[in-house]
């Protein structure tokens, strides 16, 4: 199986080969785009007066050996034309050039010939040109033919004419008759115009070559049926593939019980221990996920417990401070936290409360929109009523910024109610989580005054601990 195997593969990439072989590499289509760019650009050049580039022009292009540009001569055909302000010279070597992106990777040598031959000699940019230089055309197009013809790997085979010029039966001719470019069955017809007096259309090459004479040769029987063999080997591969898979599957039997030898009894018998252990196994596997199921049953209630404890243990500790805090006075004229002044208490009973740079004072939660009364400012913390501090910034004391005040009982009241403490004047930069305790000012608000009227300019950012 795996020699024949080995022998189809061999003559897959045998005919792979041949396939490859038989087409036209993208390259040497390009070699011979810029080829036949070359040739019409000197047949121009040399039918002028005086002929004032085709030096210079042969000089550059090494007299269209393209073998020295190796895909670059369009970019050195393109600057020759420009700098000598050759524009209609140009226009015509850009359409060629186009030809390049008519490449068929999937035609064979003589057939991508043809097409390329075709769709040069037939478009009105061409026949433009073809028409200026009827003398000298027909001789470079021979000559042209010729060389694309052999560059594309097709050598065209000699013919013998008789005295009156026309073709022996069973030859071909060749590009010895200068007056015809393609000939015709006849073997000596002369060229006829592209295009008659009535407008007819240009004929193409195949119609100008209808005996195929400038066809490689007489293809083989391999090439004619080169697909239909392949497909023969790749199905016969198949087809003696699946034969000996199924006459491998045949050779496999069931013994009989009656006849099961000692090793099969002694399979049999492992296989039941382990099928036994199987067993165990899923059964233990259940206890175990129910254990687990029960632990993790009781480590949430032991946090539940836990969090309990510790808030209750929080309002105790809380407490003996908010009753001694009711007798607790600081001085009129006293320093805040961070040393900075605060105002008397005499002093926001005015309707006008004049203050200063430095004063501190403390404030209730503001209205929904951010706006705290100055009225309502104390110059002590007074426990439940107070909740920001306030430090006067400016100079003219219309300037303040603020923060939440570190005391535990106020920043636990304002968690449980967020919407109504902390919103309007404070934004934070974590999620609040169910545990947290304390408030922690990261970066103190700001606030002007109006009238006697604080509002919130840029809240405060805080954190959760």
């Amino acid at each position: 199986m795996k020699n024949l195997f080995k022998i189809y593969l061999v003559l897959g990439l045998t005919f792979l080969t041949f396939k490859a072989n038989a087409q036209v590499d993208k390259a040497i289509y390009d070699e011979a785009v810029d080829y036949i760019n070359c040739r019409i650009a000197e047949l121009s050049f040399r039918d002028q007066p005086k002929q004032p580039h085709l030096a210079d022009f042969q000089a550059t292009t090494q007299k269209c050996d393209m073998s020295e540009f190796k895909g670059s001569f369009h970019t050195t055909l393109k600057a020759f034309l420009t700098q000598r302000s050759l524009g209609k010279n140009q226009q015509l070597a850009t359409y060629i050039q186009t030809l390049k992106t008519k490449y068929k990777a999937d035609y064979q040598s003589d057939d991508l010939f043809n097409y390329l031959m075709d769709t040069l000699i037939t478009a009105p940019t061409f026949k433009t040109f073809e028409s200026k230089h009827q003398i000298s055309y027909p001789r470079m197009e021979e000559e042209l033919t010729k060389d694309i013809y052999e560059l594309f790997g097709l050598a065209s085979r000699n013919a013998n004419f008789d005295d009156e010029n026309n073709a022996i039966e069973g030859q071909v001719n060749t590009f010895t008759d200068s007056t015809n470019t393609y000939l015709q069955q006849d073997g000596g017809a002369a060229n006829k115009e592209l295009y008659s007096e009535e407008g007819e259309q240009k004929p193409t090459f195949n119609q100008r070559n209808k005996d195929n004479v400038l066809a490689n040769q007489d293809r083989s029987f391999f090439e004619k049926y080169r697909w239909a063999i392949f497909a023969i080997l790749i199905l016969g591969a198949i087809g003696y593939w699946w034969f000996s898979k199924g006459r491998s599957f045949s050779k496999i039997s069931t013994p009989s019980i009656g006849n099961s030898s000692p090793r099969s009894k002694a399979n049999a018998t492992e296989v039941d221990e382990l099928n036994s252990q199987l067993d165990e196994l899923r059964t233990t596997g259940i206890s175990l996920q129910e254990e687990v199921d029960v632990l993790r049953f009781r480590v949430k209630e032991f946090e539940t417990r836990l969090l309990n404890k510790k808030t209750g243990d929080l309002i105790d500790a809380i407490e003996p401070e908010i009753v001694e805090s009711e007798s607790v006075l600081i001085e009129e004229i006293g320093t805040n936290l961070i040393g900075q002044n605060v105002i008397s208490d005499d002093d926001t009973s005015e309707n006008l409360i004049s203050m200063v740079k430095g004063e501190a004072f403390f404030m209730p939660i503001p209205s929904p929109s951010g706006i705290f009364d100055l009225r309502e400012a104390t110059s002590t913390f007074k426990r439940p009523y107070s909740v920001y501090l306030f430090n006067v910034t400016s100079e003219d004391g219309n300037q303040a910024e603020f923060c939440v005040h570190d005391d535990i009982a106020t920043m636990l009241r304002a968690l449980d109610n967020f919407d109504e403490y902390l919103r309007p004047a404070c934004r934070s930069t974590a999620i609040l989580h169910k545990n947290a305790t304390k408030i922690i000012t990261e970066e103190n608000g700001l606030a002007i005054r109006e009238g006697n009227e604080w509002k919130v300019v840029t809240k405060a950012v805080v954190r959760y601990g």
